[in-house]
């Protein structure tokens, strides 16, 4: 599609696969890149992209005061967070899909409100008086247009045709469906699904001993240690073990996920019975559905009418606030408050209170932190029953400057409200760049706790009798190429270094790993020799001096910290979510000439190893856990 212009002061927002410089006739023409990062020298040419990533901490900061300004709105003298209250005496909002911000894989559309956010800067600096944006995406045209009307610009949309429409199937047919209609078909599949989970492990559980809690979930990442039945966690690594070796008793509440190793409840429920069966494990183990039956599903779906009224009269109120930003909110909230993420919502918060009221006085919680809804529900019943303030989130991963979900405007953490934001007594961050990113996120240093980071404990042994600044030669032009979980990305990344091919000199294997989520078809890619290997992250990096990552994979750390050298390709249509993001021994590319330039000087030299041994708290023997625990 090619457009003529010859208005003047006009701006082109291009949203399109292909380059700008195929449509444009005019060189004077004004073109921003929604997508993507602008590798011309154009004067004319902008990113927004590279707007945002310039001015990231603004952008961010707008947009948790953006969701902040939501909840502090007045309706008949009273907010929306007061509003919203449940009769377990927590507020609603803190389990919306506005409050969560999962900005990557429930709510993706938030990016393009923090890019609309820079547009409005961008605008507002500008003596732009015609806007054409070129897009197949709906709702941010829609947003785009009454963000130019407020600002008396001209605005005209160019909708591209998708390429390859999505075909029919069971999902898409699901999501057109009213929301009322699917949130009943998703609570029907989840219960059948999982009422075999019912009562599971219930006795053991009113009668416990224990006064340490954990929250976890039981996945692929669960196990069972073969000879003496004991239950072990990825997640949690040595912590059941070391309780057990000091006698102390836990219970373990979790949420069963289907995957591969346990692809059904009764599966689940053959786990969590073994479990029990085993008096030396010193544990108590249930599901969250353990505590299901008839009454607290029929209290589930009473609430959900009660919450369906609440959003019907706040809708117009939050479209109104949200101005310019409501065409692309207006999904989460529809989903929030009628869809199958508010009968969600409301069956974990029952679920939970039910769990907490039966379980005795604890005095000491742990829980994986993500800031999922379902976490300020369990938050919430573990106070509200009267259970210990010794209780500790602990985000298992990497904690990235752009995952909105670990961050809040700071007015939320002074509100005086007996609805604020349920968050735990204490963070436990498991490096130093993950306190770091906590403190610029005005979190109160008081309240964060440091501990190991118990899934990276295998790159402790790499620090041993390492030489610093230890010289390599490079025998072998090997790449290791770390696969994205999600098909986009995990796309974007390889076709990328398929075109990169020609710019570079040598011969290059390329070892490809991909992550446990997402496989590709290799013949996708005909022109890369890639050779696919399964093994686990922690037996391989030495085998390589160069790792090749997508943006989002937390793997490119397991390599930074093994002294290797990182290449991150940058997601084009989204902010720089790496857990490397602004770490200058860290190389990110966004075009195949940055990228082949990188591979050649790379190889063109010896390779000097440097361990980073100042991301994570690594300790094999775990002192600052164990200080936490047997405090």
């Amino acid at each position: 599609m090619k457009i003529e212009s010859d208005l003047k002061n006009t701006l082109f927002i291009w949203d399109v696969d292909d380059p700008v410089s195929t449509h444009l006739e005019a060189p004077q023409n004004h073109d921003l890149l929604w997508r993507g990062f602008n590798s011309s020298n154009e004067k004319n040419s902008f990113s927004i992209l590279k707007i945002v990533e310039d001015n990231a901490f603004v952008y961010r900061e707008q947009y948790l005061k953006l969701i902040y300004d939501l909840g502090e709105l007045k309706i008949n003298d009273t907010n929306v967070v007061e509003y919203l209250e449940m009769p377990e005496g927590i507020s609603y909002w803190w389990m919306t899909l506005f409050s969560e911000k999962c900005n990557y894989v429930k709510s993706p559309e938030i990016v393009n409100s923090i890019k609309l956010m820079a547009l409005h800067s961008f605008l507002e600096d500008s003596n732009y008086t015609h806007i054409i944006f070129i897009s197949k995406n709906r709702l941010v045209a829609d947003s785009m247009n009454l963000l130019t009307e407020s600002l008396g610009i001209k605005f005209n949309f160019k909708s591209e045709k998708e390429k390859n429409p999505k075909r029919i199937n069971i999902s898409n047919i699901y999501k057109k469906l009213p929301f009322m209609i699917q949130s009943f078909v998703w609570l029907s599949f989840h219960l059948y699904k999982r009422w075999i989970l019912k009562g599971v492990g219930l006795r053991e559980w009113k009668k416990t001993k224990a006064k340490y809690t954990f929250v976890s979930y039981l996945t692929d990442n669960t196990s069972l240690e073969a000879k003496n039945l004991q239950f072990e966690s990825k997640f949690w690594i040595k912590l059941p073990k070391v309780l057990r070796d000091n006698k102390i008793d836990t219970n373990w509440l979790h949420l069963w996920l289907e995957d591969r190793f346990i692809p059904n409840a009764t599966d689940a429920k053959n786990f969590l019975n073994k479990f029990n069966q085993n008096d030396l494990t010193l544990q108590t183990h249930v599901t969250l559905h353990t505590f299901l039956n008839i009454n607290l599903i029929i209290y589930t779906i009473n609430n959900f009418f009660k919450l369906r009224k609440l959003g019907l009269q706040l809708a117009k109120h939050i479209e109104n606030k949200s101005h310019y930003h409501w065409p692309i909110l207006k999904n989460d909230f529809n989903q929030s408050f009628f869809g199958s993420n508010a009968i969600s919502n409301l069956l974990y918060l029952s679920l939970f209170d039910r769990a907490m009221s039966l379980l005795p006085i604890q005095s000491k919680g742990f829980y994986l932190q993500e800031n999922q809804g379902w976490e300020f529900a369990f938050v919430h019943a573990w106070k509200s029953k009267g259970h210990g303030e010794e209780f500790f989130g602990c985000p298992h991963t990497n904690v990235r400057f752009w995952d909105l979900r670990y961050f809040f405007y700071k007015s939320t953490y002074y509100q005086k409200s007996k609805f604020k934001i349920p968050l735990p007594d204490y963070t436990a961050l498991n490096g130093n760049y993950a306190t770091k990113i906590y403190l610029e996120g005005d979190y109160d240093r008081n309240r964060l706790v440091e501990v190991e980071a118990l899934r990276y404990l295998f790159l402790d042994d790499g620090f041993i009798n390492f030489e610093d600044g230890q010289k390599k030669e490079i025998n072998e032009y090997k790449v290791l190429i770390l696969g994205d979980a999600e098909k986009e990305p995990c796309s974007e990344q390889l076709n990328l270094l398929s075109l990169a091919q020609s710019y570079i000199d040598i011969d290059i294997k390329y070892i490809y790993k991909p992550h446990p989520n997402y496989i590709i078809n290799l013949k996708d890619y005909p022109n890369l020799d890639l050779t696919v290997i399964q093994d686990n992250i922690s037996t391989i990096l030495d085998d390589f001096s160069i790792v090749f990552s997508s943006s989002n994979t937390s793997a490119c750390v397991d390599a930074y910290c093994k002294g290797l050298e990182v290449c991150i390709v940058l997601d084009t249509n989204n902010v720089n979510l790496s857990p490397l993001r602004g770490f200058e021994e860290v190389f990110f590319v966004s075009t195949p000439q940055e990228l082949a330039n990188k591979f050649n000087i790379f190889f063109g030299k010896p390779f000097i190893k440097k361990m980073q041994n100042d991301y994570y708290f690594l300790d094999s023997n775990i002192p600052k856990w164990k200080e936490l625990l047997f405090r």
